[in-house]
């Protein structure tokens, strides 16, 4: 029996020479299983990478389209507001050919109401009045805080006093022409720049105010017009807090009726045709 073990052990050894087996060792077997599991952990964080990057793609693919959408509507805005400055300009050459062609001419304002403008201007140091040309100015700061176009309750007086004047019988044939002037600086603070963009929506507010005003003291509304230049019809630099004062200015021009006035029909019949 004993002799017949190793006669046993030479019958196995042929049959797996034979029949191809290899002897593998345990060890060697742990280690290749070992790194087949390593192998498969790796691939999947790699197919989970892929998928994370793929997600990322998509959303960097949806914010690209958001960003373009509102590229394209700023791209429109612009292009109205670029129009819309464009046609602010135009009308303020066109009011400023008609004020200056007012200045060269000068207007025949009646005594009566040129004494009492002037009277009225010296009564009130923010006021002038030039009784060659019918144009009395009004500094702005009398009339409002700084980025402000609500009237300051000092204004009452001098504007209600105005309208006694402006409203009086030799002055019921001129027209009246109120327009607003602002310094070069820029509008400050997020709300104030949502109620005035830019220096001529603060001017032409400005201006409005003023006419209001008058008209609830009593001015007739036909009578009364306006326009803001913003800060493009100095009448200084702008270099000095004095400077930019004096430019910071409500005008009222006294227009008679045979002086041609943008937008007042009667004045330019020739156009209405």
């Amino acid at each position: 029996m004993v002799a017949f073990r190793p006669l046993l052990a030479l019958v196995l050894l042929g049959l797996c020479c034979t029949s191809g087996c290899v002897w593998v060792p345990a060890e060697r077997l742990a280690a290749s299983e070992a790194k087949n599991q390593s192998l498969v952990a790796e691939s999947r964080a790699l197919r989970q990478r892929i998928a994370a990057i793929n997600t990322h793609t998509h959303d960097v693919e949806d914010q690209l389209g958001t960003s373009e959408a509102q590229l394209a509507r700023l791209e429109e805005r612009f292009g109205i507001d670029r129009q819309r400055l464009a046609n602010f300009k135009r009308e303020r050459v066109a009011v400023r050919g008609h004020l200056d062609s007012l200045a060269r001419r000068g207007v025949a304002i009646p005594d009566g109401l040129n004494s009492r403008l002037q009277a009225l201007a010296g009564k009130f140091p923010g006021l002038y009045y030039d009784p060659n040309l019918g144009v009395a100015k009004i500094d702005s700061d009398v009339l409002f805080d700084s980025g402000k176009a609500e009237l300051r309750p000092v204004a009452s007086e001098l504007l209600g006093e105005l309208a006694a004047v402006l409203r009086g019988p030799d002055a019921a044939d001129f027209k009246i022409m109120v327009v607003g002037h602002t310094d070069d600086r820029n509008i400050v603070g997020s709300e104030t720049r949502q109620r005035y963009p830019n220096n001529f929506h603060l001017s032409a507010h400005r201006a409005l105010a003023v006419v209001d005003q008058l008209h609830r003291e009593g001015v007739p509304e036909e009578q009364l017009g306006l326009g803001g230049f913003g800060q493009h019809q100095a009448i200084t630099q702008n270099d000095s807090p004095e400077g930019r004062q004096r430019n910071r200015r409500v005008e009222i021009f006294l227009l008679g009726p045979d002086v041609p006035v943008v937008g007042w029909a009667e004045t330019t019949p020739s156009l209405y045709r």
